[in-house]
This record gives structure tokens, C-alpha cells and sequence, in this order.
């Protein structure tokens, strides 16, 4: 009967140290012991159980032990004190080994670079000012609390598409292509010259049948219809004249100014009609309005563009510049670009620069264009542009403007990786990792599903969110040699994400578009 009350009143000991952790206004370890019972003030002993078997006295000892155990380091030991003392500052520290860690208790930093490809052996340093014993046992990457349970500190493998490479490149043969002009005719076909021919001449009739006044010698009192010949010419001065800087257009077909007079205007057609063909070019139906007017031109050539070259693994999306100063309601203005002002594309390129897709921004978008459909303006818009190349095992990286959690999830339930920087308040990012303040160097991460999202500071704090890397700290060399620790998931990006910048800069080699 004594051993039954002694064995109750251990369970309930043990109960209320339980209940004294889990209290936030404790002020002391209550796994704390000075002695074998010392810090129990409702522990009495008696001389029965002293003079028991010894038996009885280990069995109630070792059940003491055990519950201690399940909660403090394995390596750390009680103090041998036998006195009754509640002092705070001679109790031991303790490095909390469970997956729980108190509530009032601050989560340890984490050491950049420190990643294991184990679940189960997945471990960073901790440092922490408190505790004067470095050698004690490190939580795991996975004990550092999140605050939405869908997102852990595990690594989960990386699904492989097996994209096919051995299809790339381009597809039709330029062995027997000799002249310039075969190689216009690859990227602009003679079907398109002669749906350009119809819709200028068609514009250009109905311009001329209007009942809007016009002047004795207008050029829209009569048209002339244009010829494919006729348009080609057009084309090609065009572009010549992109080449040549001149104050007024009409300077360059003058035979009068010796300064800008070059033969070879004047040569091919006058300056009127070039002019006339300049006013009434076309490329749509005459009830097209709007952005409509070039909708259907610009999907026909990057349709072909897409046909004559197969596109590589890596893939780039970004926003791109026209320049245009005139009147438009949808002009952009973006301080980085060249142009600065001018009608804004979104692109998707090869790593290389090679343009496979595009769309022009009209303006934004009416609600009633939006109902019905799923998703953000921005998912819309990327997954419209990859519509060709989903379910292939293409890797598309983007920047902060269009990277999310839910879009990550939805390319690669379609078979499509993605790498990008991440805006900060996105609503589902996870809270730790966005509060997480770090020192330079430092890199935290964390998985839901299958995407990564990490953070790393080097001049300035950079948030990554990935699904075809796994994010750990590599060593790369710079443009000068020089070597350092970056994070893998920033190294890949900073390789593949320069496609748009890259077609900027062939075309401003021969750039065409110019005030007029």
C-alpha cells in the first residue's frame, strides 16, 4: 500500500512539472532537480519506504529518470546538491532536444550553408548568447518552428521531366540559302508580305472613300495600291533609315540638301510615296480596334518564330520596350529600359535571347474580362505565354513581378520548373522566412510540396523561390575570378535569366524605330 502511494504521488509530481513547462509565466527550469526529491516541497519522506526493499526504491527511481529524459539533452546532468534550494541562478541550462520548443523560448539563428540531403540527419549550428556550453546537442533544421504547418525544413526530391534536347535547335535547312533575302523570307514569309499588301490596300481605299476634307493636292484625294515588290521596298528603306540620323524625313529623298541627300531614297520611290504607304500601313481588318489592330499580326510571327526553332531547357521571361513617344492611352514609361517611354511587351526568350512568345499590354484589363477564370492577372498572363511549351520539362525563370507560391505549384503540376527572386509580401510566402532577420552571408530556406522558398542577405536581404534546385550554398567565381559562397538556387538564376536583356541588346544593334 505504501509503494501505491508513492508511485501516485510521483505521477502526479511529474504531472505538475509537465503543466509548470507548458505555463508561460514560469520563471525557472521546471525540469530543474538539486537532488534525488530536494525541489519537491510536497515530498515527505518516510521511514517505511527507506527501509523497503531496494527493489521498489531503483523501479521509482528509473521512472523519475525516464520522464526526464524525454524532455532535456541526454548529455547534460543533475546537480549533486542535496539541498532544498529554488534559486534560479544555480540552475543548470538545458538544450531542448524535442520537436515542440516553448512557447516564450526565441528560435536559434541558422548557419549559412549547412544542408544534408537526409530528412532525417538534415541539421544546422546553433548559436546562442545564453548558454555558456558550445557543445551541446544542435536542434535540427526541422525543429525551428513555422507558423503554417504545411511548410517544414525537410528536402524532397526534385521530379525530373526528361526534356528532350535532342530536338533543339533550328529546324529547316540553311545549307541552300545563299542571298539575304532567303533569309528574310525564313523569319517573314511571302504569306504574310501578301496579307500585309491587303490589309494596307484595303485601309488605304477605305482612307481615300472618306468624307473627310481634304486639300487640292492631298495624297489621300487618290490611292495607288501597293504591290508585295512595292511593300518590300518599303520594308528595306525602312530599315535603312534606322541607320541614318536626319532632322526631317523628307531630307533624305531631297535632291537639294547635300548634308543628308543619300541616292539611294530617291532611287527606289519618291518621297510622297513613301509617305502615302507609310500613312495607310495596315496589318488587320478594317473593323479591328484597339490592340486588335496588331494582335493578330504579332501571333503570326511569333507562331513562325516558334516553328523554325526549337527552344533549349532554359527559358526567360521578362517585360520588354517599344519606343514610342506618340499618343496612346497604354504608353508605358519604365526607368530602367533604354527607351524609357513606348509600348510594353511581355516576352518569353531562350536563355540566349531568341524570342519564342510575346503579348502587348492594352491597358488594364475590364472586371467583366476576368469572370469566371481562376488566378491572378499575372499567373494568367505567364501561363498564357507558356501555353507551348507546358508538359515538356522546360525550366522558366522570372522575376519578382510574376513569381508566387500558387503559380510555382501550378507549372510544376504542369511539368514545368521555375526559378525566380520573390516579392516579401506575397500572402502565401511563409512568415518565418520573411521575418527572419539575417546577418550577411545568411541563408534559411523552407519547402511546401514541392517549392522552395529561401532568403539570403548580402548587401541587402533576397528572397528566391525555386522548384528545380535545391537550395544550398555553393562556391562560384566571378567575372574577375574572384571566389565566393553564394546560394545555388541566385547562381542559377543569375546564368538563365538574361534572355530578355540579350534581345534587347542584338536589336539595339540595328534598331529601326525612331521619332518621327
Amino acid at each position: 500500500m505504501a509503494s501505491r502511494d508513492s508511485y501516485e504521488k510521483e505521477q502526479k509530481r511529474i504531472q505538475d512539472l509537465f503543466d509548470a513547462a507548458l505555463s508561460s509565466e514560469s520563471s525557472h527550469d521546471p525540469f530543474e532537480d538539486d537532488g534525488e526529491f530536494g525541489s519537491d516541497a510536497d515530498f515527505q519522506p518516510s521511514g517505511e519506504e527507506s527501509s523497503s526493499s531496494e527493489g521498489e526504491a531503483q523501479a521509482s527511481q528509473m521512472r523519475h529518470k525516464q520522464h526526464r529524459t524525454a524532455a532535456v539533452s541526454s548529455g547534460e546532468s543533475t546537480s549533486s546538491s542535496s539541498s532544498d534550494t529554488d534559486d534560479p541562478d544555480e540552475l543548470s541550462n538545458h538544450v531542448i532536444q524535442s520537436s515542440e520548443i516553448p512557447v516564450n523560448q526565441e528560435p536559434a539563428p541558422l548557419v549559412p550553408g549547412v544542408f544534408v540531403n537526409d530528412e532525417e540527419n538534415t541539421n544546422v549550428d546553433q548559436v546562442t548568447s545564453d548558454q555558456p556550453n558550445p557543445t551541446n546537442t544542435s536542434p535540427r533544421v526541422s525543429d525551428i518552428p513555422l507558423a503554417d504547418e504545411s511548410w517544414s525544413h525537410t528536402i524532397a526530391e526534385i521530379p525530373d521531366f526528361n526534356f528532350d534536347s535532342s530536338q533543339c535547335g533550328i529546324t529547316v535547312n540553311v545549307d541552300d540559302m545563299n542571298g539575304v533575302l532567303d533569309f528574310f523570307y525564313l523569319a517573314f514569309p511571302q504569306n504574310y508580305i501578301g496579307y500585309l499588301v491587303n490589309c494596307t490596300n484595303s485601309y488605304g481605299n477605305a482612307l481615300c472613300n472618306s468624307n473627310r476634307p481634304h486639300t487640292r493636292h492631298s495624297r489621300k484625294m487618290a490611292y495607288r495600291e501597293v504591290t508585295s515588290e512595292e511593300i518590300m521596298k518599303f520594308l528595306g528603306l525602312s530599315l535603312l533609315k534606322g541607320h541614318i540620323k536626319c532632322p526631317k524625313q523628307r531630307n533624305l529623298f531631297s535632291l537639294s540638301d547635300p548634308l543628308h541627300y543619300h541616292p539611294i531614297f530617291s532611287f527606289i520611290m519618291s518621297g510622297r510615296r513613301y509617305e502615302q504607304i507609310l500613312r495607310c500601313l495596315y496589318a488587320s481588318e478594317l473593323e479591328a480596334k484597339g490592340e486588335t489592330k496588331v494582335v493578330k499580326f504579332i501571333d503570326m510571327m511569333t507562331l513562325n518564330f516558334r516553328k523554325i526553332y526549337n527552344a533549349g531547357k532554359e527559358l526567360s521571361l521578362d517585360e520588354s520596350l517599344l519606343l514610342f513617344r506618340g499618343r496612346l492611352h497604354f504608353r508605358q514609361y519604365i526607368k530602367s529600359k533604354k527607351a524609357r517611354y513606348g509600348i510594353k511587351f511581355y516576352e518569353l526568350t531562350t536563355s540566349d535571347g531568341y524570342v519564342l512568345n510575346m503579348k502587348m499590354y492594352s491597358g488594364k484589363e475590364a472586371p467583366e474580362q476576368n469572370l469566371g477564370e481562376n488566378g491572378s492577372k499575372t499567373e494568367k498572363l505567364v501561363l498564357r505565354l507558356m501555353r507551348p511549351y507546358l508538359l515538356h520539362g522546360h525550366h522558366l525563370f522570372m522575376d519578382n513581378y510574376y513569381n508566387s507560391v500558387n503559380l510555382s505549384q501550378k507549372l510544376i503540376d504542369l511539368k514545368t520548373h521555375c526559378t525566380g527572386t520573390l516579392r516579401a509580401n506575397r500572402k502565401e510566402n511563409p512568415v518565418y522566412i520573411v521575418k527572419k532577420k539575417l546577418k550577411r552571408g545568411e541563408h534559411v530556406w523552407a519547402r511546401k510540396n514541392k517549392v522552395y522558398v529561401s532568403k539570403w542577405k548580402d548587401k541587402r536581404p533576397v528572397m528566391m523561390i525555386t522548384t528545380g534546385q535545391h537550395p544550398s550554398i555553393v562556391e562560384v567565381s566571378n567575372r574577375f575570378g574572384k571566389r565566393r559562397l553564394k546560394p545555388a538556387e541566385v547562381e542559377l538564376y543569375n546564368r538563365y535569366m538574361s534572355g530578355i536583356d540579350r534581345s534587347d541588346q542584338l536589336i539595339s544593334y540595328y534598331s529601326c524605330p525612331e521619332k518621327l
